[in-house]
């Protein structure tokens, strides 16, 4: 979280419920949670003071970790393309990088999806 904390207009929290154990290549959840935290700061409107906010927890014998945001959210006519391949919303980037995080995590055994 150090890596995000000083984002000038965003602040980025870390809320842990618990010690969770998680079988999985540690540079995969590196690179994912890098990701998504960064994806969900770029979400964040000018002008609004940004909040992101990952929660980890367990969960029915599962490993829980959400990443929320107050940004504008994701419009309903592209919420099926999230994790296509070269899919993207922003003006810089090729739009891999949630499609390569979903299979990283589906290959270790978990899923992923957002709300």
């Amino acid at each position: 979280m150090q890596l995000f904390g000083h984002a000038p207009g965003c602040s980025v929290k870390l809320t842990s419920h618990g010690e969770l154990l998680v079988h999985a290549d540690r540079e995969h959840l590196l690179r994912t949670f890098n990701n998504l935290i960064k994806n969900a700061q770029q979400a964040i409107p000018d002008g609004r003071q940004g909040v992101v906010e990952v929660i980890l927890r367990a969960e029915g014998g599962e490993a829980i970790a959400e990443v929320r945001d107050n940004g504008a959210g994701i419009p309903a006519d592209t919420a099926d393309h999230v994790f296509v391949p070269k899919f993207t919303t922003k003006s810089s980037g090729m739009g891999l990088g949630l499609a390569y995080r979903k299979r990283m995590v589906e290959n270790a055994g978990g899923r992923v999806w957002f709300n």
